[in-house]
């Protein structure tokens, strides 16, 4: 049995709205410029971008989308 899109749908907004709780929870790491702590959000945004630019570097293959997920 499969699911409907809108039961789908429902799914992927509770999770894109539990992941904008991600800006609420603060690391110990502070942002360039040292004024605040980076927080969760920024932190995984972070590591997906330098996926994206440095993947054609690595020593073996990379498979960026899952390393994004």
């Amino acid at each position: 049995m499969t699911e409907s899109a809108q039961e789908r749908l429902g799914r992927q907004m509770a999770f894109l709205i539990e992941i904008d709780h991600l800006k609420g929870i603060l690391r110990r790491t502070r942002i360039m410029g040292g004024e605040r702590l980076e927080n969760s959000a920024e932190h995984s945004w972070h590591i997906a971008v330098i996926a994206l630019v440095l993947a054609e570097h690595a020593n073996e293959p990379v498979d960026v989308a899952h390393v994004i997920k």
